[in-house]
C-alpha cells in the first residue's frame, strides 16, 4: 500500500515537473505575432468577414464550438457566414495564459462579444503554428460562460 501511494505521488509529481517545462517565456517577436492573430481575428470577425477569418487558420483548421467540431479552413468559412447571421458583434478577445515551443504557441483566456444587443462571454484555447515568417490556427475551442447569477435577495419579514 505505501509502495502504491509512493508511486502515485511521484508520478504526479513528475507531471507538475513536465508542465512547469512548458511554461516557458515567449519570445518578444513570437508575442508580437500572436498579437497581430489576434488583431486579424478580432478585425475580421467584427466586420462580419467569414473569408478573412477563415483564411487565418490553416488548411485543415479546426474549431470546437458550443454546437460541435467544425474541420478544414472551407468549413470554418461556411460557419462563420452562419454565426454572423445571428449579429455576432464586439468581440474582445483576452489571452491569460501564453506558453511557446519552437514552431507553435498555445494561449487560453477570456473572450467577449455581443449578441444583438446580449453581452455575452466564455473562455478559449487556441494553438497557432508557425507557417513560414507568421503563423496560423491550427485550432481554437471556445466556449460560452454562463451568465453571472443574480445577487440573493435579502428575505422579508
Amino acid at each position: 500500500m505505501n509502495r502504491q501511494i509512493s508511486l502515485l505521488i511521484a508520478s504526479v509529481l513528475t507531471g507538475l515537473a513536465t508542465s512547469a517545462v512548458g511554461q516557458q517565456n515567449v519570445p518578444q517577436p513570437d508575442q508580437q505575432a500572436a498579437r497581430e492573430v489576434h488583431v486579424q481575428f478580432t478585425t475580421a470577425f467584427n466586420r462580419q468577414d467569414a473569408a478573412g477569418l477563415a483564411a487565418l487558420f490553416t488548411e485543415n483548421g479546426i474549431r470546437i464550438t458550443p454546437q460541435g467540431i467544425v474541420q478544414g479552413r472551407d468549413a470554418i468559412h461556411k460557419d462563420s457566414d452562419k454565426r454572423f447571421q445571428s449579429r455576432f458583434r464586439d468581440l474582445s478577445i483576452t489571452p491569460l495564459i501564453v506558453r511557446a515551443s519552437s514552431d507553435s504557441i498555445w494561449e487560453a483566456g477570456e473572450w467577449t462579444m455581443k449578441i444583438g444587443d446580449q453581452p455575452v462571454r466564455g473562455y478559449f484555447a487556441m494553438t497557432l503554428v508557425r507557417e513560414g515568417n507568421s503563423f496560423k490556427i491550427r485550432d481554437d475551442t471556445f466556449n460560452i460562460a454562463p451568465p453571472a447569477s443574480p445577487a440573493p435577495q435579502p428575505a422579508s419579514k
